[in-house]
């Protein structure tokens, strides 16, 4: 085989395995765009800032991310059993906005602080579904300030270690006085 058949072939092989990830993935998704799959947590961070990037696929481990903010209608998956997300130690992890989905994905923030929460001042969630996620922090999904509609779906929440914010901390104190 010569050079040229050797790099369409290699091309064609890495193509390949990437349709073949991408159409596991979406395997029970409506994908209306091409996945971005993100190797590192700056990727992870630039795409969410992506208006075009509608469907965020993690492969592997990402460590040390900093909180973030999916956009309207971004969804956030895992590619494979192991995909996780690390957040910075002491920060809230994933912030959703409206018509957002997770799945397929371990979630670890400190105990003591929020994986997952919503976006408080959108007047809309639309839909916000959660699917086979395990956390390490707190899940906390409010309807609460100017959010006044919304509906929220979860097929598997594994909360694995949290402890009670100072939120609630305050308010148990104000119960007791």
């Amino acid at each position: 085989m010569n050079r040229y058949a050797q790099v369409l072939t290699a091309s064609a092989l890495a193509y390949t395995a990437q349709a073949g990830a991408a159409a596991k993935w979406a395997r029970g998704t409506t994908m209306s765009s091409p996945p971005q799959f993100i190797a590192t947590a700056e990727q992870l961070v630039a795409l969410t800032k992506e208006p075009r990037a509608r469907h965020l696929v993690v492969c592997g481990n990402l460590a040390n991310v900093p909180s973030f903010r999916l956009a309207p209608g971004q969804t956030l998956a895992g590619n494979g059993d192991n995909a996780s997300i690390s957040f910075v130690k002491g920060v809230d992890g994933l912030q959703l906005s409206s018509n957002n989905e997770v799945r397929n994905l371990r979630l670890e923030a400190s105990a003591g602080q929020r994986a997952i929460f919503n976006d408080t001042s959108v007047a809309r969630l639309g839909t916000i579904r959660l699917i086979r996620i395990t956390t390490v922090g707190q899940v906390q999904l409010l309807a609460r300030d100017t959010v006044r509609s919304g509906q929220v779906e979860v097929d598997g929440l594994d909360i694995t270690s949290a402890t009670p914010g100072h939120e609630l901390t305050t308010r148990a104190a104000l119960v007791t006085t």
